[in-house]
């Protein structure tokens, strides 16, 4: 037998084949373990993930929500969230309104007695200036609205006017009372336009008088100014008719006093060929025979 045959059913070559199959087979199921443990871990860490986000939005809203009722703890927590939904979770912008809101709730003091009041109280709520509306029951839609005495003290400027409507559009329960409030605001507002310009009546009258008085004024100086200017006119034609006869006159005498040096120049001529001839006789001269 040979020795290949002698190692093939020798019991040490057995063990080795059965140790050779049992090794191969926990490398196996170890592999197997490690792959399914590598998934789990993968599929916990994505799903840790996948939640990472919404747990840090939420806990991010929540945290804004307490800073929020921290600064503003006089409002509601759900006035604080609708305010934070609409401006898109930015704290600064929420912080901002909420400061506006704020403001108008304080100032609505200084909203004059019609725009302040009901639009119909009762006779035994007195209307006091500063008493926010809000608390007051709603009036009715139709009802008639009283307007302001003459000497309630009221917005005076745009931008007073401007804070008026807006704190009175921010304490509005619905649409129905948020047309009420505008309805009074702008009554009011015909109400103080009415009175100033009742104020300013005199002034205006003033003012008209002043302008037809400069208006006549003008007018006198415009024809004043015109007769002026005709007159001007008339003098200086008259200047120019003098200064060109004056021209003409001019022309003649330089004409004559060249005539009269040409008569002076022969004048002289002559009276110098006399003098040398009478000058020739008296010395004896004689003139030649001519025969």
């Amino acid at each position: 037998m040979s020795v290949a045959a002698e190692r093939s059913h020798s019991p040490n070559h057995f063990g080795h084949k059965r140790h050779f199959e049992r090794t191969d087979s926990t490398e196996y199921q170890l592999t197997n373990e490690n792959r399914s443990k590598r998934s789990r871990r993968r599929s916990s860490s994505s799903s840790d993930l996948g939640d990472s986000p919404q747990k840090g939005a939420h806990s991010d809203r929540a945290s804004t929500l307490a800073a929020l009722r921290g600064l503003f703890p006089d409002m509601e927590e759900k006035v604080l969230a609708d305010i934070l939904d609409t401006c898109g979770d930015n704290i600064d912008a929420a912080i901002k309104r909420l400061g506006q809101l704020h403001l108008t709730a304080h100032c609505v003091a200084d909203v004059p007695e019609a725009t302040a009041a009901p639009a119909n109280p009762e006779p035994s709520q007195d209307s006091k200036p500063g008493v926010d509306t809000a608390a007051l029951p709603k009036a009715d839609s139709h009802a008639s609205v009283s307007p302001p005495p003459e000497n309630a003290e009221g917005p005076q400027t745009p931008a007073d006017w401007v804070e008026a409507l807006v704190q009175q559009m921010a304490g509005a329960k619905d649409v129905d009372d948020a047309r009420d409030r505008a309805s009074r605001v702008l009554q009011a507002f015909e109400q103080a336009v009415l009175r100033q310009s009742a104020r300013s009546q005199p002034d205006m009258t003033a003012l008209r008088n002043h302008l037809n008085e400069l208006s006549r004024d003008n007018h006198i100086l415009k024809r004043a100014v015109a007769i002026q200017n005709t007159r001007m006119q008339e003098a200086c034609g008259a200047k120019d008719a003098e200064i060109s006869s004056l021209r003409s006159a001019l022309a003649q005498y330089e004409q004559k006093v060249r005539t009269l040096e040409l008569s002076n120049y022969s004048l002289s001529m002559h009276l110098r060929q006399a003098t040398e001839t009478g000058r020739g006789f008296d010395t004896g001269q004689r003139p030649p025979d001519v025969y």
